[in-house]
């Protein structure tokens, strides 16, 4: 689906450019609520044998009790800060909190920088891909 609706802006060597960063990590955490996002983001964009086959592939990840890819976290809800909250939404705000003890992949601008501000750890893939030389 890269290159269509949301994911317009991005192409095949960026796609490329994620998996060959991401592959760098024995784990990647996430969130219930990024995998119910990205759950109903996929719904929107796929259809037929697509999302059949998107489903069945990514069900023992988003569903499996310990899979050994990801490490899903309850977010820390002590420490999302009210005003990010507001600003970004309750999934954006767990993310930001949680940068704080863990490295955040975004290429949400307004994430990265409450991530940066609050002290936590965030690298933007707007930069990677500048950096890759992928940036259309």
């Amino acid at each position: 689906m890269i290159g269509k609706s949301r994911l317009s802006k991005y192409t095949v060597a960026d796609g490329d450019l994620l998996v060959l960063f991401v592959g760098q990590f024995r784990r990647i955490w996430t969130t219930h609520h990024v995998l119910a996002e990205t759950s109903n983001l996929a719904s929107q964009m796929l259809y037929s044998n697509w999302k059949t086959e998107f489903f069945g592939s990514v069900f023992p990840m988003f569903c499996g009790i310990d899979h050994p890819s990801f490490l899903r976290v309850a977010p820390d809800y002590a420490q999302i800060r009210r005003p990010i909250f507001v600003a970004l939404g309750m999934t954006d705000a767990s993310l930001v909190a949680d940068s704080a003890k863990k490295l955040l992949l975004t290429d949400d601008m307004d994430v990265h920088i409450a991530a940066m501000t609050g002290g936590g750890t965030s690298i933007n893939f707007t930069h990677l891909r500048e950096a890759a030389g992928t940036l259309q």
